[in-house]
């Protein structure tokens, strides 16, 4: 069984954003209370987009999102109550989640606060060459685990379900210094980017700097 995750973008008008981030409210206490298999429903603003709002949700396989998340009927009403709120066709984008990093530490797992800063990157790999990306990541991703303590509370890698050259990274730092100096300052991170250069293998990258929206969770610890 593979966990399937689901980054939702939603493109707000002017001054909205905060009035999606209240309805969202309404559905996590409905997922809390009806959906188990939803192991993390987690909504963050971007810092330099007024009028942009990022999801990064977990469920324990696709058909817990599929058949049960997105045919309810309290998703179907938000769906409809947040039409007066974007610019734009809500943009899901879907993902399997691999074996590397962590969606959580234990205990860091609801909010942690306004100055707490989540990096969202979406990588695009050389045709053919993911797996051997992931490969180089992990031993970041181990190291982070276990030296970053105290400054990383997730670090977690997913394949994109419809592009076999794509990549993406969750990641939430305690604030931006833990990303820029701490985690870009590791060895492990200076000698896979190394790598990277060297036998070019990654052709692009987006990437998405946020804060916490004030709801969600990343564990039902």
């Amino acid at each position: 069984m593979t966990q399937h995750a689901i980054v939702p973008i939603f493109h707000c008008k002017p001054g909205s954003r905060d009035n999606i981030v209240e309805k969202l409210k309404v559905m996590q206490s409905y997922v809390l209370a009806n959906e188990p298999k939803c192991l993390a429903y987690y909504f963050i603003k971007s810092i330099d987009d007024p009028n942009l709002l990022l999801g990064f949700e977990v469920y324990n396989e696709k058909e817990d999102l599929t058949a049960n998340h997105l045919e309810s009927e309290t998703f179907k009403a938000f769906l409809d109550s947040i039409q007066v709120d974007v610019e734009k066709d809500l943009i899901i984008n879907h993902f399997k989640v691999t074996d590397i990093g962590f969606v959580s530490r234990p205990k860091f797992s609801q909010l942690q606060g306004p100055d707490i800063f989540n990096f969202v990157v979406f990588i695009k790999t050389v045709p053919g060459k993911r797996e051997e990306v992931l490969n180089i990541f992990k031993p970041v991703a181990d190291a982070v685990l276990a030296d970053e303590v105290e400054t990383c509370y997730s670090y977690k890698f997913s394949v994109a379900e419809d592009d076999d050259d794509t990549i993406l990274i969750f990641e939430r730092y305690v604030n931006a210094h833990a990303l820029e100096v701490i985690h870009r300052g590791g060895e492990k991170f200076k000698e896979a980017f190394a790598k990277f250069d060297e036998l070019k293998l990654i052709v692009g990258r987006t990437t998405y700097s946020c804060s916490e929206s004030g709801m969600g969770f990343l564990g039902r610890d």
